[in-house]
């Protein structure tokens, strides 16, 4: 599975990494699974690290805004206030990180997309912002 998901019962910080070829469907499968994890607890701040993958095919507009709705069906599940961290470093999935973030403004959570993973964790362990 291209997606690895672990959770850090210390810090209560999800990560999840992802490698390879990534299709939008092992996407979605991913964020299921991040709320079935056995460790899983409710508002926990999540980092996706995208630096190791990259799009098997590149997704539409309106697969970025599919993933969007299936976060919002998660809803209850997954919590809200907590805050997603995505690190991309190739252009194409930085490019497709920034969407997602500009669909995700109605979410319960604030997301923000990094290309440096350093500035990832500071901003997700500032509890100011």
């Amino acid at each position: 599975m291209p997606i690895n998901i672990g959770i850090n019962k210390t810090t209560d910080l999800i990560s999840v990494i992802a490698e390879g070829d990534l299709t939008f469907e092992e996407i979605l499968l991913g964020l299921t699974r991040v709320v079935e994890h056995p460790d899983f607890v409710k508002n926990q701040d999540v980092i996706w690290d995208f630096r190791n993958a990259k799009p098997a095919v590149f997704p539409e507009p309106r697969d970025i805004r599919l993933l969007a709705d299936h976060m919002r069906n998660l809803r209850e599940k997954r919590g809200s206030g907590y805050k997603v961290a995505v690190i991309a470093s190739e252009d194409h999935t930085f490019g497709l990180a920034r969407m997602y973030e500009a669909y995700s403004d109605r979410l319960p959570f604030e997301l923000t997309v990094f290309r440096d993973a350093g500035k990832a964790y500071e901003w997700l362990n500032d509890k100011d912002s």
